[in-house]
Parts: structure tokens; sequence; C-alpha cells
């Protein structure tokens, strides 16, 4: 190996190792965001008080994991069942 192809070795892992470190921060950022999301989606939700501090709290202390169980439980269950119409009074005609 001559000196030009350990140059040429050493940029193309620096770029590599670039590529990587970049992905993994959009990564960091993309979890963030959801991160945020569903702890502000929590905070708005219709739950109970009670229901509705205990899901705060499990976001706050278990980060990715606890807004991803956030996603799947009750966010899915509350975006499933369609909202009940209040009764309409019979006219008295």
């Amino acid at each position: 190996m001559n000196i030009d192809q350990i140059a040429n070795c050493g940029a193309g892992i620096f770029f590599a190792m670039l590529a990587l470190i970049v992905s993994f921060a959009a990564v960091c950022l993309l979890l963030g965001i959801f991160w945020v999301w569903m702890l502000v989606d929590c905070a708005n939700s219709p739950l109970p008080s009670g229901d509705k501090t205990a899901w705060i709290l499990i976001i706050l202390f278990t980060h990715i994991l606890g807004a991803t169980l956030y996603y799947f439980i009750p966010r899915r269950e509350r975006l499933r069942v369609p909202p009940v119409a209040p009764p309409v009074a019979p006219s008295a005609s």
C-alpha cells in the first residue's frame, strides 16, 4: 500500500462515521419530537384526571418507551371510539 491508498482509506472512514453520526442525530431528533407530541397529546386528552396524571408521569420518566406505550394503548382507543352525539330533544309540534 502506498501513502495515497492509506489517505483515501482514512477519508472513507471519516465520511462513513460522519454519516453515522448525522443519521443518529436525525433519529434522536425525531424521537424527541415524538416524545413531546405524546406528552402534549396526553396533557390535552379527555382522560380522567388520575389516568392523565399517571400517563404524564409514565411518559416523563420512561421517555420513548412511555410515549410508545401511550401511543398504542389509550391514544389508539380514544381515536377508535367515535364521540357520542348528545341526544336531540323531541320537537313539540
